[in-house]
């Protein structure tokens, strides 16, 4: 990897998947946090300045659309891009995802190919193939 290694916070409610991510992301070379519920998260946003957040769109205190918009947009503001993380076969993640202010997303099961894009596309260098795809 080139530069500086992102400092990256996973809210993640599904134990396995934070653990996998959270192995996933560490593997790429990043600074990896992890919160399994936004109280953790709201602890860890006040201790660090984050370069990323992946946040799982399926947690509990996440079904208030408007509080949802309004949390992404005062992380966004306040740290960088958010990822929202989501089941595939939940096809309107993708667009309810975005339209909440997410940057991106990223599908369960979780793959590196996935991971690679999102570090690729808002890693601050944003060069392209900083990542190796895949491997």
């Amino acid at each position: 990897m080139n530069g500086t290694p992102l400092r990256v916070l996973v809210v993640e409610g599904h134990d396995l998947s934070r653990f996998i991510l959270t192995k996933m992301l560490s593997i790429r070379g990043q600074k990896v946090y992890s919160a399994s519920d936004l109280d953790d998260a709201v602890y860890k946003f006040q201790e660090t300045k984050f370069d990323m957040v992946l946040l799982d769109l399926n947690l509990p205190e996440l079904k208030s659309l408007d509080f949802a918009t309004e949390l992404i947009r005062s992380i966004t503001e306040k740290h960088g891009p958010v990822v929202g993380l989501a089941n595939r076969q939940y096809s309107a993640s993708t667009h309810s995802g975005i339209a909440l202010g997410c940057h991106d997303m990223i599908f369960k099961p979780y793959v590196f190919a996935g991971v690679d894009k999102v570090l690729n596309a808002y890693s601050p260098i944003n060069a392209p193939n900083v990542f190796t795809l895949g491997k």
